[in-house]
């Protein structure tokens, strides 16, 4: 016997036939098959894909697509659309957003609907990235060298120039500085990597690494020929990589080197009313780590010594300092250089971005908070609550150190890589060894 699903398979040919019939029949009518048209893909003007915006209000354009009668517009920080972050719809072909966008990579696509209420396709999606930019680049400046350091005083920039030893550049117009004079002693075959000029007086020091301590005068007018005066640290190793000075009292100046080669700071007392003798005596101070950087705060020497971070000398007997530190405070990174302000040592940590070290008491450091950055930072330099750093191949990187257990990116500025920051109320100074000096200074936003 047969199934009943067996027989309706059999079957099933015949009762399609007698339902065409019944349908069809011997009629002359027409069936008429109307197919409606979708609306096309519509193509979009902006923010242009990639663009990088300093509005947290964009406005989203598009062009107008025929037969349209609404638009849909999709706004997400990723490409699934998934937390949707704007859908709108709207007769127009723009779009101002009312909420404030942070600072983030955002992703936009939009579609249409036509009078037969069907959606087209979604547009192609596009990026944009939105970044606040309180600075802007107001001039450049190539030198003779690879810039690796820069210190401003008053109208001149002073640069730690690389085989071209100091450059002095005259900024007082800052949107068109210009080289004042290049101070090479030994062409090619020195290297500078740090300068300080002390407050009030007329010498520069440059930390060569193969020529140690360079002194030169720079009162004006300079004159190239007999601005150098002496090497200091002569006798010592060489690699020297970072150079400060301080005075205590009223009277007792004396310039710091620090050595990555022999891993040691020197130090020497001099007479600044009678360069070039050194007057006071000599002292060295061992380092676990290397010297890279080295700054004076009141009676302490903080020494950034790459890998081992942050090393702490007490300097309030100057006839008898500790050979050895008397405080560390390691950093994830490589610490390369050291900024002192308030409570705070902020150290460029190299591949770690910034690190904020407690030195409310020096003589017990705690690392407070860290930022890590895109790049390799290699120097930083804090006005306000403000960061800068030089950040190797990512530029330019500021950053809100207000709550320093947490500090906010506040925006970059890509060059090809940058070694030395300086900033003050009104400009930053990045060098960068491929782009010379620029200048920055704060948008009106």
């Amino acid at each position: 016997m047969e199934t009943p699903r067996f027989r309706l398979r059999r079957n099933l040919p015949v009762a399609l036939s007698l339902l065409i019939l019944m349908i069809g029949g011997c009629t002359k009518e027409k069936v008429i098959i109307k197919y409606r048209d979708f609306p096309p893909e519509v193509t979009k003007l902006s923010p242009v894909n990639g663009d990088t915006l300093d509005s947290r209000t964009p406005t989203y354009i598009w062009n107008s697509v025929d037969d349209a009668i609404l638009y849909e517009l999709q706004l997400d920080d990723a490409t699934s659309f998934f937390n949707n972050l704007l859908s709108v719809q709207t007769a127009d072909t723009a779009y101002t957003s009312a909420d404030s966008l942070v600072d983030d990579t955002y992703y936009w696509r939009v579609r249409a609907k036509n009078s037969e209420d069907l959606w087209g396709d979604w547009s192609q999606t596009w990026s944009f990235r939105v970044m606040n930019r309180p600075y802007y680049l107001l001039s450049q400046t190539p030198t003779y060298g690879y810039p690796q350091e820069v210190v401003v005083v008053g109208d001149r920039a002073y640069i730690a120039d690389d085989e071209a030893d100091l450059t002095i550049i005259d900024v007082t117009d800052r949107a068109s500085p210009a080289i004042l004079v290049n101070l090479n002693t030994t062409p090619f075959r020195d290297y500078a990597l740090d300068v300080y000029v002390s407050p009030d007086t007329n010498y520069a020091f440059v930390a060569d690494m193969d020529y140690r301590v360079q002194v030169f005068d720079i009162s004006e007018p300079i004159d190239p020929d007999s601005a150098f005066i002496y090497n200091l640290f002569s006798f010592s190793e060489t690699n020297i990589h970072g150079v400060t000075g301080a005075t205590f009292g009223d009277t007792a100046f004396y310039i710091f080197a620090a050595s990555t080669y022999n891993r040691t700071i020197s130090a020497a007392q001099l007479d600044l009313n009678n360069m070039p003798w050194a007057t006071g005596h000599f002292f060295y101070l061992a380092l676990p780590g290397f010297g890279n950087d080295v700054e004076v705060c009141g009676d302490y020497l903080y020494v950034a010594q790459g890998e081992l971070g942050l090393a702490v000398f007490d300097l309030s007997d100057l006839h008898d300092v500790s050979q050895t530190p008397d405080a560390e405070s390691d950093t994830q990174g490589k610490a390369l250089s050291v900024f002192l302000k308030g409570d705070y040592a902020y150290i460029a940590d190299d591949w770690e971005g910034l690190s904020i070290i407690d030195i409310t008491n020096p003589l017990n450091p705690s690392l407070a908070g860290n930022f890590n950055t895109d790049g390799r930072t290699k120097d930083v330099h804090v006005i306000g609550n403000v960061a800068f750093l030089a950040d190797g191949g990512e530029g330019l990187k500021v950053v809100d150190v207000t709550d320093k257990t947490n500090p906010t990116f506040v925006m970059e500025y890509d060059t090809p890589y940058a070694y030395g920051i300086f900033a003050d109320q009104e400009y930053v100074y990045l060098v960068d060894r491929n782009w010379g000096l620029l200048i920055f200074t704060e948008a009106d936003l």
